[in-house]
């Protein structure tokens, strides 16, 4: 019972902050995305520019395959 009671006041404070935790996040991402379209070009992104999750960035680069990307990075 202890331990339902203490889950429910997790969720709770969770809740509370999650709006502002999310719009934080959004701002970082988009903040992220405008300097790397900024200084990358041939940039594409992958889906919608809002309706989509405020942790996530998924692009393409244009005329780049994806092997190359690979071996640059390591």
């Amino acid at each position: 019972m202890v331990g339902i009671v203490a889950m429910g006041k997790a969720f709770s404070l969770l809740a509370k902050n999650m709006t502002a935790e999310a719009d934080e996040v959004r701002r970082l991402r988009d903040a992220f995305e405008r300097a790397l379209f900024a200084r990358i070009p041939d940039l594409v992104l992958n889906g919608h520019p809002t309706l989509r999750l405020p942790n996530t960035v998924n692009i393409s680069f244009r005329f780049v395959e994806g092997e190359a990307l690979l071996l640059t990075s390591t």
